[in-house]
């Protein structure tokens, strides 16, 4: 666990200075027109889209975990729950 962890922790690392290097060459090559206005995605910036993701992977990490959750006490429940055969007199 702690292996993963330092990765994990290597990932999130890399992945922030990839999002600096995109930020600062939208800033030099694509500048923002403050005039511009609306909610169109190509007028949020790298920052900005790279928050909004990373909300919405945790909400769906958090959704599937639930989800794991709720599958392993099924599997539980059915495992000591006795067996049932279809053989029957006959």
């Amino acid at each position: 666990m702690k292996n993963r962890t330092r990765t994990s922790k290597e990932v999130d690392d890399n992945f922030e200075r990839a999002t600096e290097a995109l930020s600062r060459y939208e800033m030099r090559y694509h500048p923002k027109d403050p005039r511009s206005k609306g909610s169109d995605s190509r007028l949020k910036t790298v920052r900005q889209r790279m928050a909004m993701a990373q909300v919405k992977d945790e909400t769906s990490s958090t959704i599937l975990n639930r989800l794991k959750e709720k599958l392993s006490l099924k599997v539980r429940f059915v495992q000591m729950a006795p067996r049932r055969t279809n053989a029957g007199p006959r």
